[in-house]
C-alpha cells in the first residue's frame, strides 16, 4: 500500500528532490513524484486499511503458526 509509506519518503527526500537533479534514477523519481502527489485523505485511509489488516491478522495467527510470503515486493529484472 503505497499510501503508507510514500509520505515518509517524499519527507525524507523533499530537501533533495526536484528541478532538473538528476541523483535520482528514473524508477526513484516517479515512486517519489507521485509520493508528493498524494493526499491526506490518501494517507488516512491507507492507515485505517492496515489497522483493519493488523486485525485480521491476528485472528489468522489464532489458527496458523506460519505465513509464507514474498519478500520484494517490487520484481527486478536479473540479467
Amino acid at each position: 500500500m503505497a499510501e503508507l509509506h510514500c509520505p515518509e519518503a517524499a519527507a525524507v527526500h523533499e530537501k533533495w528532490f526536484g528541478g532538473a537533479d538528476r541523483r535520482y534514477g528514473d524508477d526513484v523519481r516517479s515512486r517519489l513524484e507521485a509520493a508528493f502527489a498524494l493526499s491526506r485523505a490518501d494517507h488516512l485511509r491507507a492507515r485505517a486499511w492496515r489497522s483493519g489488516l493488523r486485525t485480521t491478522s491476528a485472528g489468522l495467527f489464532e489458527q496458523v503458526d506460519l505465513l509464507a510470503t514474498p519478500t520484494c515486493g517490487i520484481a527486478r529484472k536479473v540479467i
